[in-house]
């Protein structure tokens, strides 16, 4: 759960993170972002995609703490 504490990151961040293909992460923050999860700031060519809908940092802790217990 290490990117949930992120504020924002770039394509490439979260790609080395996750260690998946740059074009699946960009397809998956596309798909986020246009169901409002997501957004994203452009710096130079460089996107940085930020959780825009607070509800998601709740459920990913209720993920966490589920997992946490062998759920």
């Amino acid at each position: 759960m290490v990117l949930i504490n992120e504020k924002r990151l770039s394509v490439g961040s979260i790609q080395r993170k996750l260690k998946v293909a740059q074009s699946t992460v960009s397809q998956h923050l596309t798909a986020l972002k246009n169901v409002g999860v997501l957004a994203c700031d452009k710096d130079n060519n460089i996107r940085y995609y930020y959780i825009l809908d607070k509800r998601v940092y709740k459920f990913l802790r209720c993920l966490e703490t589920y997992t946490a217990r062998g759920g």
